[in-house]
Parts: structure tokens; C-alpha cells; sequence
């Protein structure tokens, strides 16, 4: 299986973007970390993220799979990809003036946290909505006063992993589609959610994937033409890489003081970046920013706590976790 979607990220690299996905290993006694680089031309988050834990002694019998109902055909595809960018809608919001989408490059670095059982338990049982809903609603509201000057709608990205049971098992390739949610305007995390399942009745995700496989009708030269022609079009991407070990991935041996994550990739086309995991029963986030936004690596450090605060207030928790920085320049 070629991996036409691959091609993007490709092309997102040659045109000046750090695209590599990290993977790391945090030791929570010595709270140290191990980075791990895949190309994202070859990976996607939870490929990658098998990848390295198979070549650190793991036993990969099959890749995370995805109960995404069958494949529709090509014309099928296509009207439902016509179905799907046409209700992405166009965000109203105004960003901050420094804001700059003609910069591209790696970021400053990433911010990581992790929850501990207990509290991880507590959000999961008192949030109201999907767990990829109650992030993206939490996240948007704290992050404007850090990069938005007027209020208006705003774009969310969800990837879905498309990896089908007999076909994709052990696919390393990209496979994922993307769910575009839009908050602002009295959108609540409710609202959100509904968009979400509304969306997934719409086969949405099977118009995304279409859309994001159009590379191979494409071709390279005129992908990148488009390409270097992209500058914003979404808010935020939330990477839900869902719950780890699965019961198809047996690591070399168990050790409860390690956990191992992923920091999501933002672009000057989608430039908040967030993801989550939650591994061995323990909810853990890291946060990114592109440099167009020209946000300081403390001062994502700051939105990341807003983020917590705003957890913990929604969830009753009474204590936030630590928050840890790391460089760009750190991670090799």
C-alpha cells in the first residue's frame, strides 16, 4: 500500500517546516526523558509510536485498529469529500497582531505533563462529553487571551485512525483522517461533542480520507505548488492517541515508572498543537506552538497551566500536576 497521504508531510518539510514526530520515554523517578525521531512522511503518531516501542523490545502483533465502517467507492469518496470540505466553514476569529503566517520552522520546544491514576479517574468519570471534546473546549477557551485580539469562530482538527481489522494490522504508513470541530461564538464543550457525532453519522471521516489521500491523483510538483501557496486555516489539532500498552503490544517488560508519549506537530496552517494519551491508566498532555505565533517556550509553559487550571476547575481536582519544559535544542 503506497502512502500517498505521506507525500504532504514530504512536501511540508521541503517547503521549511520541522515535521518529525517525537516520541519519548519519561522516567517519572528520575524524571528524565528519551527521544525518539520517525519521519512523518513514513509514520503517523501511533505507527511511530510502535515502531519505537517494537525496536526497544516490544512484541507488535497488530497496530491499533478503528471500527470505521466500511469503505465507501471512488464516487461515493468523492461526494463525500465534497460533503466534508463543505462544511468545514471559515474561522471569524482575529489573531494577535505579532502573529506571523509567513514563518515557518521548528518550534522552541514542547510542554508535558501527566496526571496521576486518581486524578486521571476523576476526569474521566466527571467530564460530560467525549475525552478528545472536553480537551479541545478546555484548551480553545484558556489559549485566547494568549493569541486571539476579537472573538469569532474557530477550527479544531481531530485525526481519526483509519486502520481496518484484515487490511491495515501491520500498515506503519500514514492512516488517519480528521474531523474538523469549530468553537467559539457560545459554542459549548456539548455542542462540540454533538459536531462530532453528527459528523461521524455524516461518514466525514471517509470524505477526509479521500481528501488526504488526493496526493496520488495530485502528484508531487503540483502538491507542493499548492502547498507553498497554504497559510492558516485551523486553530488547534488535538492528537488523541488513545489508551497504551493495547492488548496487541507487549512491551519488554512492565515498569510503572515509565511513560511513554508523543508531542503533536503544529504548522503555520495549524499552529496550537496538543496531544493525549493515556498510559497505564495515567492521562498525560503536551503542548506545542509553531513559531509563527512567536509564543516563547514559558510562556507555553503558562497556557499549559490556564489548561490545567481549567481541567482541574471543571473536574473538581484539587491539585495540578507538574509541568515540564523541554528545549528543542534537548531533544535528539
Amino acid at each position: 500500500m503506497k502512502d500517498y497521504s505521506g507525500l504532504k508531510y514530504q512536501v511540508a518539510e521541503e517547503l521549511g517546516e520541522d515535521i518529525d514526530i517525537v516520541i519519548f520515554k519519561f522516567d517519572k523517578g528520575s524524571e528524565s526523558f528519551n527521544f525518539f525521531k520517525r519521519k512523518h512522511s513514513q509514520f503517523d503518531g501511533l505507527s511511530a509510536m510502535a515502531d519505537v516501542l517494537k525496536q526497544q523490545g516490544a512484541i507488535v502483533k497488530k497496530l491499533p485498529m478503528q471500527s470505521i465502517g466500511k469503505e465507501p467507492g471512488t464516487w461515493k469518496s468523492i461526494k463525500l469529500m465534497k460533503q466534508f470540505l463543505s462544511t468545514n466553514g471559515k474561522a471569524t476569529a482575529k489573531w494577535k497582531d505579532q502573529v506571523d503566517f509567513e514563518i515557518v520552522g521548528k518550534s522552541k520546544g514542547f510542554i508535558f505533563t501527566f496526571f496521576s491514576k486518581e486524578q486521571t479517574k476523576k476526569i474521566l468519570e466527571h467530564k460530560r462529553t467525549s475525552l478528545s471534546s472536553f480537551l479541545i473546549h478546555s484548551l480553545d477557551e484558556v489559549s485566547l487571551d494568549f493569541f486571539i485580539d476579537r472573538e469569532g469562530m474557530r477550527k479544531w482538527i481531530l485525526p481519526l485512525n483509519m486502520r481496518q481489522r484484515n487490511k491495515h494490522e501491520q500498515y506503519y504508513g500514514n492512516c488517519t483522517a480528521s474531523f474538523v470541530l469549530h468553537t467559539g461564538e457560545g459554542r459549548t464543550e456539548s455542542d462540540i461533542q454533538n459536531e462530532l457525532l453528527e459528523a461521524i453519522k455524516r461518514d466525514d471521516h471517509w470524505g477526509s480520507w479521500f481528501y488526504t489521500n488526493m496526493p496520488k491523483y495530485l502528484g508531487k510538483t503540483l502538491l507542493k505548488r499548492i502547498a507553498s501557496k497554504l497559510r492558516n486555516n485551523g486553530h488547534g489539532y488535538l492528537t488523541h492517541m488513545g489508551k497504551w500498552p493495547t492488548k496487541n503490544i507487549v512491551l519488554k517488560e512492565e515498569n510503572e515508572q515509565e511513560l511513554w508519549m508523543t508531542a503533536s506537530i503544529p504548522s503555520r496552517v495549524v499552529p496550537l498543537a496538543a496531544a493525549c494519551i493515556l498510559w497505564n491508566d495515567q492521562l498525560a498532555l503536551t503542548l506545542r506552538t509553531h513559531p509563527c505565533l512567536k509564543q516563547e517556550l514559558g510562556e507555553t509553559g503558562e497556557l499549559m497551566k490556564a489548561w490545567l487550571d481549567k481541567i482541574a476547575l471543571v473536574t473538581n481536582l484539587q491539585n495540578i500536576p507538574k509541568v515540564y519544559s523541554v528545549k528543542e535544542g534537548d531533544i535528539k
